[in-house]
Order: C-alpha cells, then sequence, then structure tokens
C-alpha cells in the first residue's frame, strides 16, 4: 500500500523510512529517560497504559461522535467507520467538543498515573496536564500538516512535553503520527520557526510535502502500528505530522 501525507506519496525506502524505537526498557531510570529525549527528541512506550482504560476511552468519544452523525450504524459504534456526517454542520461544534475533552474516561487517559509519572521523570518535578487538550479525528483521506508543537504551546515555558496516544489499534495507514529524524537538531528550525508563536504570528503548517520536509529538515520519517496503551512522547522542536487514513 502507497503510504501518503496530504495527498503526497511517502518515500518508505529504508534510508527515508523506519521504525519508532522502543523506550519501554528505559522506565524507571529516569536520567537514561531524559538523556534518551534529548539525544532522539521521543520517547515511544509499548503498553504504557492499560489496554482497557484507552479501549473505554475510545468508546466514550465514538459514542459522542455517533450522536454527531459521523460514525456508520450499520457498524459496531467501537469499528469508527465514518459515515456521510451530514449532521455536523447543524451541531454546536464548541459544546460538542468539550464534552468530549470533559469525559470521565478520556481525561482518565490524558490524567493516568503513569502518563503523568513518565513526564515528572523527564521534567523532574510535579506536573500537570493542559486545560485544553486535543483529540483528534480524522476522517478517511485526511491527514495533518507537519509542524511543531512549540510555537503552539511555549506560552511562558518551554518545559512541556507533548503526548500523542493512540485510542485503540492504529494502524499506520489509518493516520498514524509520523515523526522527523532528528529535526530536534535542526538548525535551520531553530533559527526562525521555533521563535515564532503561532497566534500571534499567523502560521500555518510547515509544509506539507513530505520529501521536501525531509531535505530541509531531517533524516527519516519514522511510525509504527500503534496498539491500545501505546504512548509517543516528543519535544516541542520534533517535527511531525500524520499519515493520510
Amino acid at each position: 500500500m502507497q503510504l501518503t501525507t496530504n495527498g503526497y506519496p511517502l518515500d518508505t525506502s529504508p534510508e527515508r523510512f523506519g521504525e519508532l524505537a522502543d523506550s519501554s526498557g528505559l522506565l524507571g531510570d529516569d536520567d537514561a529517560l531524559r538523556a534518551a529525549l534529548h539525544d532522539h527528541g521521543y520517547l515511544f512506550f509499548r503498553g504504557l497504559l492499560k489496554p482497557d482504560l484507552v479501549l473505554a476511552a475510545r468508546h466514550e468519544i465514538l459514542t459522542k461522535y455517533a450522536i454527531l452523525g459521523e460514525i456508520d450504524d450499520r457498524h459496531d459504534i467501537d469499528e469508527a467507520i465514518a459515515s456521510d456526517g451530514h449532521a455536523v454542520p447543524y451541531a454546536n461544534l464548541r459544546a460538542f467538543s468539550e464534552s468530549v475533552r470533559a469525559g470521565h474516561h478520556y481525561r482518565s487517559v490524558t490524567d493516568g498515573d503513569e502518563l503523568l509519572a513518565v513526564h515528572e521523570a523527564l521534567l523532574g518535578g510535579p506536573v500537570r496536564s493542559f486545560d485544553f487538550r486535543w483529540p483528534r479525528f480524522v476522517r478517511p483521506t485526511e491527514g495533518c500538516g507537519f509542524h511543531c508543537d512549540g510555537p503552539y504551546m511555549n506560552r511562558g515555558t518551554s518545559r512541556i512535553v507533548s503526548s500523542w496516544i493512540p485510542l485503540g489499534r492504529v494502524n499506520r495507514e489509518e493516520g498514524a503520527l509520523v515523526l522527523l529524524e532528528n529535526s530536534h537538531r535542526s538548525e535551520r528550525l531553530h533559527h526562525g520557526y521555533l521563535t515564532a508563536d503561532a497566534d500571534i504570528d499567523g502560521l500555518e503548517w510547515l509544509d506539507a510535502d513530505p520529501v521536501v520536509t525531509q531535505q530541509k529538515y531531517g533524516e527519516r520519517w519514522l511510525t509504527t502500528d500503534f496498539e491500545p496503551g501505546d504512548v509517543l512522547c516528543f519535544g516541542m522542536h520534533m517535527l511531525h505530522g500524520a499519515i493520510d487514513n
């Protein structure tokens, strides 16, 4: 299967594309976790969270999307088969989004003890999650442009680590996240883009073409097939996007 991002084909040759390295063996060694994040720009944990906890959050959110008309009711809700979404233009999307972010099971994932413990190890003390959270619902053919989180989140502090948590099994061709290897070391990013403020400066995606982005900022695109309970953490300087669903 040809993988694409934003409609552009990904070069999946071994020199340009690879698998995320599992960092689970570093858990319990705070110094090693911090060193790995500094060196590689990301940490990937297989099975960090309890799968049942994640799947409960998935069901909670998909039930709300089904009410909105986004889920094809000819299938089980948890299969997340997209419908035509005709009801969306008539919905109160602000209220709907708040209901998703405030869900009990969803919050149990974003504020789970195991997840917060990793962030505490990385940042060296007590942590809290953002008041605002970013649940991603990706319809077929949709993806995500390439960006770093720093310009969107560095408001008052850069001591922030993002966590991407698949709510269920997400194969790479179903909208999985991709990171650009060693992009957190890119001088080109540090000398402009990473000093910007997304709102004040009106930032859009840094780029949409994965080949052009690779040539400018990094090495291989890295991803994997994600399972419930997996967690991918990365710093504010790590360039990332998503494979098209």
